[in-house]
């Protein structure tokens, strides 16, 4: 039997999802709309694999795919590339090396390309329902010019809007018996889109023209951060690429620094005031939380 004619000129291309979570930490971002042909998508590919090979380290994804015929006959085939679609996404590389190999796979490409380096917070939470609220113990502040490596006076909530149960493991068990086998499987559980808000305490000393806006406002969206327009903001645009990662744990005074000091500082206050004044037992209060003795001196 004869299989019927087809007209190609009406084929319907394979559709590709754009939209999704990041798989890397930095990615090449294309600043205007425009076709990319499967040649220089992998000849850009094949630039930022020489990094990789040089390295020996790091991983990329490729986050387009070329689904639309450019001739009558599927012999070149385009991806579409719209505006702020991230093309390449690179892991595990320094941060001098990836921007160079993003920067010369861009040259391959008929867009105009930004390097991005993206903004992420993690956490795998067990037991959690919709509505509950995260406090994480630690932010970690990275590519920042200022003070320490932790934000001390920062404190992350976080409010679980989905959490579920990852797809089914299935491990096979075997018996020294005579065709013998049992499945055993288990589901991992996993919270997932979170909303994060940022609560501070007090200021930040290096950071105090920067935050001295944000003190004013109890809760703040992380969004809100990110688009802020004012004075303050532009003294210190490098707020916009801190990458927050989140710990479970850690040393007592970390924990308290991360949570701040308010707590602290009521008992201290109902001691001295129980005592009379600053005593011993104050000072012993103040050092076993981790209190800083000049801020003692001040109540």
């Amino acid at each position: 039997m004869l299989i019927p004619k087809q007209n190609p000129k009406y084929r319907y291309p394979h559709l590709v999802k754009y939209e999704g979570k990041a798989k890397g930490e930095f990615g090449l971002q294309a600043q205007q709309g425009s076709y990319i042909s499967n040649k220089q998508i992998e000849a850009s590919h094949k630039v930022i694999r020489k990094f990789l090979k040089k390295f020996k380290a790091g991983q990329v994804k490729t986050n387009i795919f070329p689904h639309l015929a450019k001739t009558k006959k599927p012999l070149e085939v385009l991806a579409v590339a719209k505006q702020l679609t991230v093309i390449f996404e690179v892991k595990g590389l320094p941060k001098d090396v990836a921007y160079q190999a993003l920067t010369a796979a861009s040259y391959k490409l008929p867009v105009q390309c930004k390097v991005k380096e993206q903004i992420f917070c993690i956490d795998y939470q067990k037991n959690t329902k919709k509505g509950d609220e995260i406090v994480f113990d630690k932010i970690l502040n990275r590519d920042n010019e200022f003070g320490q490596p932790y934000l001390t006076n920062v404190r992350l909530i976080g409010e679980v809007l989905k959490h579920g149960l990852n797809k089914k493991i299935v491990v096979m068990k075997y018996k020294p018996k005579k065709r013998y086998k049992k499945k055993m499987g288990h589901r991992q559980q996993y919270t997932e889109d979170m909303t994060f808000l940022f609560k501070l305490f007090g200021g930040i000393k290096t950071l105090s023209y920067v935050f001295d806006f944000l003190e004013k406002v109890d809760y703040l969206p992380v969004h809100q951060v990110k688009n802020l327009k004012n004075k303050v903001y532009q003294k210190n645009k490098q707020i916009e690429g801190l990458i927050y990662k989140t710990g479970r744990g850690g040393g007592r005074q970390d924990q308290v620094r991360a949570q701040g000091h308010q707590k602290i500082r009521k008992k201290i206050t109902l001691l001295i005031q129980q005592e009379g004044g600053i005593s011993e037992k104050v000072l012993f209060l103040a050092r076993e939380h981790g209190f800083p003795k000049e801020k003692v001196n001040q109540i």
